[in-house]
């Protein structure tokens, strides 16, 4: 669990209290995940801007092989309107449609709501429905439900508390019920500086009544960080509405030089260090590099700290992140683990809500191929379409569909010559 509190903990508010009955493989994946950023749109109205509409996680085995595949699409406004799940399939060699989040938004722009939905080979099922509730602008509470037929299940509830002297946030409680013995309770406490940035958060354990310390990090900033309150807060809400999902990275807005892990020791009830990350920046203040070392431990005989894993970034020309490298350290070699590719497109919004982003939602059913399939997709105004298959070295095996459409909803089957088009 050495990386349990790491940036900040605004992330283990939503997945720590889920993570600690995890294994420690699967503990790391997750904290893996959960260190991702996406900045809050302020009101989407803009002309045109370049979004995250793909990114691919790949796992290292002497080669890179893909693991998850997440398809993002948008509203009018420049909001996550869906984010669609694939699974690569080692067997057939594609990727499989598994999982769909759909999620609603207030009037204001805040989430309202997300749902949950798995594909059963046949049909997508709902399993989880997520629902936000505000207090004016404030975020109040986030409730996590499992969906059985027409009922609804508690799966986890989070209460956000804010300070009553500056208004800002202090703590949020979250209870966990999906343990069949007893709910797991876990509060996480934040200090913000003078200038509104986290600088120690201190994770707790209790009974919703008493409150021990667990884990706890302190915060240090790199010179030139400009980041407030209110930068904060939209990285939590931007981080509990996406959290699993690597949208973007937390150094987008927030330029954070160095945090230190320490954990609560029973014996002598004092805080013992336990690791440290390093954040390196280039010249333009995009991060580099993440490096997390393990801090000597009182029965090794190592002195220095040690260096446990690293995370390297890489950027396009126009600044957005293309790749998220993730190296762990075997015997003072360093080795690929992981990586995550990003796919950006320039989308127009619609400030009159009457047509939807571009680019549209695309939607292959059934996925693989068995052996036809229905593509599914819409567009805004007529123009050149083009739909073609490829296979995994990047050739073309196939064009399905290479024409003029008009605007509107589209389907293509394969097999068939013909491409129907519905009315807008």
């Amino acid at each position: 669990m050495k990386r349990l509190i790491s940036c900040t903990l605004m992330m283990m508010i939503l997945f720590v209290g889920v993570l600690a009955a995890q294994t420690p493989q699967s503990t790391k994946k997750a904290l893996d995940l959960y260190r991702s950023f996406i900045p809050k749109q302020a009101n989407g109205s803009m002309a045109k801007s370049t979004v995250l509409t793909e990114y691919e996680n790949q796992s290292y085995y002497g080669d890179w092989e893909g693991d998850r595949k997440v398809l993002i699409t948008y509203d009018n406004q420049a909001r996550i309107r869906s984010l669609l799940t694939g699974s690569w399939d080692t067997w057939s060699e594609v990727w499989t449609e598994d999982r769909r989040e759909t999620l609603s938004y207030l009037p204001d722009g805040n989430p309202q709501q997300m749902i949950v939905e798995y594909w059963d080979g046949g049909q997508w099922f709902p399993a989880t429905q997520i629902d936000f509730f505000w207090d004016v602008d404030r975020l109040a509470s986030i409730q996590h439900q499992m969906i059985e037929g027409a009922e609804l299940f508690p799966l986890m509830s989070q209460t956000y508390h804010y300070n009553e002297d500056d208004n800002r946030l202090e703590f949020v409680d979250t209870i966990m019920s999906w343990d069949i013995s007893s709910d797991i309770y876990m509060r996480v406490h934040l200090d913000w500086d003078a200038m509104g940035r986290v600088q120690t958060a201190t994770m707790q354990f209790g009974d919703g009544i008493d409150w021990v310390d667990a884990y706890k990090t302190v915060i240090s900033y790199h010179p030139s960080d400009q980041s407030d309150y209110q930068t904060y807060m939209d990285f939590l809400i931007s981080q509990v509405t996406f959290g699993e999902h690597e949208l973007n990275h937390l150094a987008s807005q927030i330029k954070v030089q160095e945090e230190l892990d320490y954990f609560m020791n029973e014996d002598t009830l004092e805080w013992d260090t336990e690791g440290k990350y390093e954040y390196s920046y280039d010249a333009n203040l995009r991060l580099l590099q993440t490096n997390y070392y393990m801090a000597p431990m009182e029965w090794d005989s190592k002195e220095d700290w040690e260096l446990v894993s690293r995370e390297d970034f890489t950027y396009d020309a126009a600044g957005n992140m293309t790749e998220w490298l993730i190296s762990d350290v075997f015997f003072t070699e360093i080795e690929p683990s992981s990586r995550t590719l990003y796919t950006y497109s320039e989308v127009t919004s619609n400030p009159d809500g009457a047509t939807p982003l571009r680019p549209t939602s695309l939607s292959v059913f059934p996925n693989p191929f068995n052996p036809n399939t229905t593509i599914a997709f819409d567009l805004p105004k007529a123009e050149k379409v083009e739909i073609a298959v490829f296979n995994l070295k990047g050739q073309k095996v196939r064009t399905l569909l290479n024409d003029n459409k008009s605007a509107g909803k589209h389907q293509n089957q394969t097999g068939m010559a013909k491409t129907t088009a519905a009315v807008p």
